[in-house]
């Protein structure tokens, strides 16, 4: 509720005392004397003989709640029967009463919640074809409650399949008709799992796969990207910032070669080679993961360089996983 106060004006009195809990809200001057009050903090003067000057709120709020403050005029003593008076209009300020108003500060958001990755159990062998089926096998017989994916390149516009509808796909991309990647991924296998198979046309396409244990046995996926180009390097990104650290980030690249090569693929900091593809192909899988790059607060990315051919398109699909 607003409430107000009126203080004297006084020669040798430059000071304006605001109750404790109280904030103004404006002021208005009354000036019965014959001379003009010089109000240096306000800048402002009020002329002489000039009632209901009003001073807004902007101008009131440079004094402070609950604090004396240095308002100050330059005037002769008022004579006798002329007056001037400050009246203060003032609402009771509720928090904090009798404190200085605090600025605002900007709390930074909580810092994400730090886990422990999934990890590798074992990668096996790339399974590669000709015809366009790719059977790839376990590093060993797989454990129950395990992560399976599977990196997977082919060429060619025809989407890759798997044989096992309990797979699940995190994502593929095609660069034009040439290379092509896919990922796919089995949360909380069964134990010795038949490997599955993967298809496409009648073309060149190779697949590995690999178990991780540590991993969410429900809906392990957290974000995923694709990228395509005609040259190398190549980085993909993913599409979101990642709920935490702590993730598995796995990579597939399809590259397209001029014609067969022996090729090798390196990686940003962080990653690695899951598998090298060293055969003389010209269709090649790069396989890079990584579980130390997620860092909560930016999207997860990967750059790969292929060496030891000319490239004639790429393809790449990101995903992360958490525990």
């Amino acid at each position: 509720m607003g409430q107000v106060q009126t203080y004297q004006l006084r020669a040798g009195a430059p000071s304006l005392d605001i109750r404790p809990g109280f904030v103004v809200r404006s002021l208005g001057i009354d000036n019965y004397t014959n001379q003009s009050l010089s109000i240096p903090i306000l800048q402002r003067t009020v002329p002489a003989n000039t009632s209901s000057v009003m001073i807004p709120h902007g101008d009131a709020g440079l004094i402070q709640v609950g604090f004396t403050s240095p308002f100050g005029y330059a005037a002769a003593a008022p004579l006798p029967g002329q007056t001037a008076t400050i009246i203060a209009y003032e609402d009771e300020y509720p928090a904090n009463a009798g404190q200085p108003v605090a600025p605002s500060v900007a709390v930074p958001p909580p810092a994400p919640p730090v886990t422990t990755p999934p990890a590798l159990v074992k990668a096996g062998a790339i399974g590669a074809g000709t015809t366009g089926t790719a059977a790839p096998a376990f590093g060993q017989a797989t454990t129950a409650g395990n992560l399976l994916v599977a990196q997977v390149a082919a060429s060619g516009a025809t989407a890759i399949t798997c044989s096992d509808g309990t797979w699940t796909s995190a994502g593929q991309v095609v660069s034009g008709t040439g290379a092509r990647a896919a990922l796919f991924y089995k949360p909380n296998c069964g134990a010795s799992e038949v490997a599955p198979t993967f298809t496409t046309s009648s073309v060149a396409i190779a697949a590995v796969l690999s178990e991780w244990s540590g991993a969410a046995t429900a809906t392990p996926l957290d974000q995923t990207g694709t990228a395509t180009g005609t040259a190398s390097p190549l980085a993909v990104t993913a599409s979101g910032i990642d709920g935490g650290t702590g993730r598995l980030v796995i990579c597939a690249y399809g590259w397209r070669t001029s014609g067969a090569v022996v090729a090798s693929e390196t990686d940003s900091t962080g990653f690695s080679q899951l598998v090298a593809d060293s055969a003389s192909r010209a269709n090649h899988l790069g396989s890079p993961y990584s579980v130390t790059v997620t860092t909560g607060t930016s999207a997860d990315t990967n750059t790969e360089t292929e060496s030891g051919g000319t490239v004639s398109s790429v393809a790449a699909v990101i995903a992360s996983f958490h525990p």
